[in-house]
């Protein structure tokens, strides 16, 4: 995981300066398949704790399911305030 996760925060970082979402298959492809698409729950777990660490949005919000186009079932939250959140904090440090 602690391969994995800085690849994965990366790749969501991209996404969130796009403002844009991935869905976790296109999210696994990202980080070369070191998580199949249906495990990356701990990890996005993990990485969410980091966000929360940092005073960060939580990256996580970006990862959403290819049928639904919305986070899974286990994130907690609203999701769309969430990936705002994510867009504009990160839109921010990229003028700073």
């Amino acid at each position: 995981m602690q391969e994995a996760l800085p690849i994965m925060r990366g790749a969501l970082i991209v996404v969130a300066l796009r403002q844009e979402t991935i869905t976790y298959k296109a999210l696994s492809i990202a980080i070369d398949q070191r998580y199949h698409y249906r495990q990356l729950g701990d990890p996005l777990d993990v990485l969410s704790q980091d966000c929360f660490l940092h005073n960060e949005p939580s990256l996580a919000a970006l990862v959403t399911r290819g049928d639904t186009s919305q986070p899974g079932e286990a994130f907690i939250g609203d999701a769309t305030a969430e990936q705002e959140a994510c867009y504009k904090y990160w839109a921010d440090r990229r003028r700073s």
